[in-house]
């Protein structure tokens, strides 16, 4: 019974090998059959025994096609470098408008600076600084005037109370805040019709009037000139003081 069992073992595997070995050599016959095949259509095509014209039609077409592609990627290409020269010109165009912008700014920003407003010691730049304005608008420039002879006086008037007490003259009055833009009134909680959007007000820090006026009482007599100069007059001595020129007089008081 053993050995009948290892007699059939043996043909099982006589019979696989031979079986795998059957199909490895048909693979090899049809693939060597394939080769062969080729290298006979090729020594026919060159011994003029194939139609050549089937031969030269399918080449034409390949390189028609080739011609086709060859055109195509040359169009786009074109209209690639056209879309960037484009967008090159556009980009350059742009670049120009935004450094013309700010010589424009530049030179609306110059336009105020280290120029006297007329009969005052007081700038058009002092005007301007913390007002968020590119430029001062025309129609503020009267009422800032009036506003900066009215300064121009109360200097004036500090001079000869100095001289008097035998301090040196002072050149300038330092501004805390001048004329304000709307946005930057609203930023800093000014009133709705503050007259500093007018630029005919201004904002006096308490440091610079113990400056000014370092002798004893010296902001009791500030506050005094003040009255006497400006129509509207908001005093607090924590901060600053505000004085304006609005045209009628009133007074208040704030923390």
């Amino acid at each position: 019974m053993a050995s009948a069992l290892g007699v059939i073992k043996r043909w099982t595997k006589k019979l696989k090998w031979r079986t795998a070995s059957a199909a490895y050599w048909k693979s090899i016959h049809t693939w060597s059959q394939a080769s062969l095949n080729l290298w006979r259509r090729r020594r026919k095509y060159r011994e003029g025994r194939l139609h050549r014209h089937v031969s030269m039609n399918h080449r034409k077409a390949v390189i028609d096609k080739w011609r086709h592609l060859v055109y195509e990627a040359e169009q786009f290409n074109i209209k690639r470098r056209d879309r960037r020269d484009e967008a090159s010109k556009m980009l350059r165009r742009r670049r120009e408008q935004a450094s013309d912008a700010r010589r424009v700014l530049q030179r609306w920003r110059a336009r105020g600076k280290g120029r006297y407003i007329a009969g005052t010691r007081f700038t058009w730049s002092q005007v301007l600084a913390k007002s968020w304005y590119p430029r001062i608008p025309s129609k503020f420039k009267t009422d800032i005037i009036r506003h900066a002879r009215n300064l121009q006086e109360l200097l004036r008037r500090v001079n000869e109370e100095r001289a008097k007490r035998d301090l040196g003259p002072a050149s300038i009055i330092e501004i805390l805040s001048w004329l304000r833009s709307y946005a930057k009134n609203k930023f800093v909680g000014g009133a709705k019709y503050s007259q500093h959007k007018k630029g005919c007000a201004t904002d006096i820090s308490i440091g610079e009037i113990d400056r000014l006026c370092p002798w004893s009482g010296g902001r009791a007599w500030w506050t005094e000139q003040c009255e006497d100069i400006f129509d509207g007059i908001g005093k607090s001595y924590g901060t600053a003081i505000h004085v304006d020129s609005r045209g009628w007089d009133t007074e208040w008081s704030y923390p």
